[in-house]
């Protein structure tokens, strides 16, 4: 899956017309040196100081395919965006990390497709995810880092109908990803296991699921908008991003369980007093 979707994307471009220079896609993006002091020394922490210090570089673009072919007759549209990081607080690592890079189209005029690496999200508000099943950061989150950061990016399959009587979602993530929890690196946390505070001496160890059928990961959502009320049904089911914790010799090793969760949401305004 790492070089499949970007083998797809490089496939369409090569099948669709090339654009004229006048016509290639603005990119946009932001520098950004990010610091986060702490107010009281932790040594439980690998600097006692602070706990981010890094550089990032951000770009976006978006391009409709162009020319008389299928993709363009069908709107599709190439997204990407990446982030090269330059983070001091683990000796000067530089990584570069796509957030996003997937192609959307619509064959039908009931249907929406998005394929490729996306950052997926629905429920109710920006911080409640009751109903939103789909792999977050929490530690760029308690960091201080932009919200975007707080949801982390999937290989998926996202489709969407829009029937008369309600709009669908279906998503279909073939790779896992599992939630970024705080391990001692950055943050210290209270420690059930150890019966305190935990830092880097905490022995953690998580197990990633094998990439197999099994482990496949998919979500629908079923709603609909009655005047300001908007009702919604959700499905998910396999693996879920929340990893369990099991005390293994010395070491608390995390791995992720099957799981089969429904539930339904009503949102709508509260009536005037």
């Amino acid at each position: 899956m790492k070089f499949f979707i970007p083998g797809i994307l490089i496939a369409i471009l090569s099948i669709a017309r090339p654009a004229p220079a006048a016509e290639l896609p603005d990119v946009h993006g932001f520098i950004e040196q990010a610091y986060g002091g702490r107010l009281s020394h932790d040594s439980l922490l690998k600097h006692k100081r602070y706990n981010m210090l890094e550089q990032r570089l951000q770009l976006k673009t978006r391009y409709p395919i162009p020319g008389e072919n299928i993709f363009s007759r069908a709107n599709s549209v190439i997204t990407y965006k990446g982030d090269v990081t330059l983070d001091e607080y683990f000796e000067t690592t530089g990584f570069y990390e796509v957030r996003e890079l997937n192609l959307a189209f619509s064959p039908a005029r009931a249907i929406d497709i998005k394929l490729g690496r996306q950052v997926l999200t629905w429920g109710t508000g920006d911080y409640l995810f009751i109903n939103d099943p789909f792999p977050k950061d929490y530690v760029s989150f308690y960091l201080g880092r932009d919200d975007e950061y707080l949801k982390k990016p999937s290989d998926a399959l996202r489709i969407s109908l829009y029937p008369k009587f309600a709009n669908i979602d279906f998503v279909f993530i073939p790779r896992f990803t599992a939630n970024t929890m705080p391990d001692g690196d950055r943050l210290s946390f209270f420690d059930s296991f150890q019966g305190g505070i935990a830092g880097k001496e905490s022995q953690r160890d998580l197990v990633t699921p094998a990439w197999q059928a099994e482990n496949f990961q998919y979500a629908m959502r079923l709603y609909r908008t009655f005047g300001s009320t908007e009702g919604a049904f959700y499905i998910t089911g396999d693996l879920t991003p929340r990893p369990a914790a099991t005390w293994m010799r010395q070491t608390v090793s995390f791995s992720m369980s099957a799981w089969m969760c429904t539930a339904q949401a009503c949102v709508g305004p509260l009536p005037a007093a």
